[in-house]
């Protein structure tokens, strides 16, 4: 194993030798890391991950080994709701080489230097790597799929120089706001016109039509907990009412003020 190692770094070596010397290139522009799929086990003892489909990779490829999620919340229904316990692996990432690919396990030359949970959603992703680069239309990137747990990344390589005459947008391509939910049933939520109760709850369960969904970040959606004005870490909060959207911003940011219910007389909400 060991040997096999050293001949594959040589290999490499010499490819990026050559890109090295003829890898200028001028005009980038488009949508970058095409190529990329999810981990669905890291071994730390030989160096290898296992995807969901290695189709595509090529030894002496540069690669991106990333992690989107795996951070804990508080689940209290209280302000705190949603308030990070633990990062734990979320936003881990190295560069590696490609050595081997055989079947759907992919070698590196390197040692993999983070500790990964595959529950949190890592991918790998290919990388373009050149020696100057000058961009020559707008780049951008994949939006974020939950659902195969790639996107949302844009990255590329200047050993030399970049110079950047256009821009590089992922605008819209990150972690998806909360969804939109219609209910056809006015005033079905256990209230009437003139009194009621009032739904100020920080968390309720997906569907409830007291609320709508929270914004997906650095932590998954807690089982029972997916609606309501709470936070989910850097996820905006939902809105507590019928109607009315939350106004919860990504990130650490404030957010807008949420939407105005139809009728607020009957369903109270904040």
């Amino acid at each position: 194993m060991k040997k096999i190692a050293q001949i594959c770094f040589v290999l490499v070596f010499a490819m990026l030798t050559s890109s090295f010397v003829i890898g200028q290139i001028t005009g980038l522009a488009g949508t970058l890391n095409q190529l990329k799929v999810r981990v669905t086990n890291v071994n730390n003892s030989n160096n290898s991950v296992n995807v969901s489909s290695a189709a595509g990779f090529a030894l002496g490829d540069t690669v991106l080994l990333i992690q989107m999620k795996g951070a804990t919340v508080n689940e209290t229904n209280t302000a705190s709701f949603g308030n990070i316990n633990d990062i734990g692996n979320a936003g881990q990432y190295e560069f590696a080489t490609i050595c081997d690919v055989t079947g759907n396990t992919i070698t590196f030359t390197n040692n993999i230097l983070n500790t990964y949970t595959i529950s949190g959603h890592v991918q790998l992703i290919q990388v373009p790597v050149y020696q100057n680069v000058v961009v020559g239309g707008t780049l951008r990137g994949d939006a974020w799929d939950l659902n195969t747990g790639t996107g949302g990344v844009m990255v590329v390589v200047a050993r030399g120089w970049l110079r950047m005459n256009a821009p590089a947008r992922m605008n819209g391509t990150g972690f998806r706001g909360g969804w939109d939910l219609n209910s056809y049933a006015p005033c079905d939520c256990n209230c009437s016109f003139g009194g009621g109760p009032t739904f100020t709850d920080y968390h309720y369960n997906s569907g409830n039509c007291r609320s709508s969904s929270k914004g997906e970040s650095i932590a998954d959606s807690v089982s029972g907990k997916e609606f309501g004005k709470g936070k989910l870490a850097a996820g905006g909060g939902g809105g507590n009412d019928h109607n009315a959207g939350g106004g919860g911003g990504g990130n650490y940011g404030a957010g807008g003020v949420g939407g105005i219910t139809l009728n607020p007389s009957c369903f109270f909400g904040q």
